[in-house]
C-alpha cells in the first residue's frame, strides 16, 4: 500500500513541475474493481505485517457504457428541431423540413463514458454522442435518461434522448 503511495506522490509532483504536460482524468460514477498490490519479490513485510497472498487478475467485466447506452433510442433536439432514431446499425434522421427522414448506416464506438454514432448524411459527417445523463429538452417536462451531443457538419446542438419500451 505505501508502494502505490509512493507512486501517486511521484506522479502528482512531476505533473506539477513547469513544463510537464499530463492529462486529467474525470472522476468516475462506476465503482471499478480493484486488485490487491502484491508484494515485490525483494520486499519483505514491516514488523507486525503479514505477507498478502496474491490471486489472479479477474478478467474485465463489460464495458459500463456498452450496457448504459442500449442499441435502440430516440434522441431530438429543440430550436432548431431534429430527431434520429438509432437502432442497430442504422440511423433515421428527420427535421420539420424532412418529416419522412433519411436513413443511413452508423458505426458505434463505445469508450470514455460515452457511445459515439458516426454515420454520413448527404456529405456531411453526422455525429451523436450519447451519454448516461438526466436531460430536459427545454420545453416540457420530460426528464430523459440519456444526454445527445449532435454535430452535423459544423452544427453542434446538445438533445435528449429516450429507450423504447422494453428494451
Amino acid at each position: 500500500m505505501r508502494t502505490i503511495s509512493r507512486i501517486l506522490i511521484a506522479g502528482a509532483a512531476l505533473l506539477a513541475m513547469p513544463g510537464c504536460k499530463g492529462t486529467a482524468v474525470a472522476p468516475v460514477d462506476e465503482p471499478t474493481a480493484t486488485a490487491t498490490p502484491t508484494p515485490e519479490p525483494s520486499a519483505s513485510p514491516s514488523p507486525g505485517e503479514q505477507p498478502t497472498a496474491t490471486a489472479a487478475t479477474p478478467s474485465p467485466a463489460p464495458s459500463a457504457t456498452q450496457s448504459a447506452i442500449p442499441a435502440s433510442f430516440r434522441a431530438l433536439g429543440t430550436e432548431p428541431f431534429w430527431s434520429a432514431e438509432v437502432g442497430p446499425g442504422t440511423l433515421l434522421y428527420s427535421t420539420p423540413e424532412d418529416q419522412a427522414g433519411k436513413r443511413v448506416a452508423v458505426r458505434r464506438i463505445d469508450g470514455d463514458g460515452a457511445s459515439t454514432f458516426t454515420a454520413t448524411l448527404e456529405g456531411a459527417a453526422l455525429i451523436l454522442v450519447v451519454t448516461r445523463a438526466q436531460c430536459s429538452d427545454g420545453m416540457s417536462d420530460i426528464v430523459y435518461p440519456l444526454s445527445v451531443t449532435r454535430t452535423l457538419g459544423g452544427d453542434v446542438q446538445r438533445g435528449c434522448a429516450r429507450i423504447p419500451a422494453g428494451t
